[in-house]
């Protein structure tokens, strides 16, 4: 059964001693207005994402183009290492 939710998504960045690193994308609003930049990688769940992780997933690698990797992105979210929520 598919999960109750609306939604998911995920901040990517990473730390090192040297300060904090916020992936953003820049890209034209629907509106015509311009120019806009994301932080968030995320968007509303489908019919095929059991859990909020696969919607999150999914969204991460729909959005970046398939740079990150729908698989590597969930089991990083699975496995609790370097995830914040």
């Amino acid at each position: 059964a598919k999960a109750p939710m609306l939604g998911a998504g995920c901040i990517l960045y990473h730390m090192d001693p040297t300060g904090v690193y916020i992936l953003v994308i820049r890209h034209n609003d629907n509106f015509g207005n311009g120019r806009k930049l994301e932080l968030v990688f995320g968007g509303y769940s489908d019919n095929v994402d059991p859990t909020y992780l696969h919607t999150a997933a999914r969204e991460v690698e729909e959005e970046t183009g398939g740079f990150y990797k729908r698989d590597m992105i969930l089991k990083t979210l699975q496995s609790g290492k370097g995830v914040k929520i």
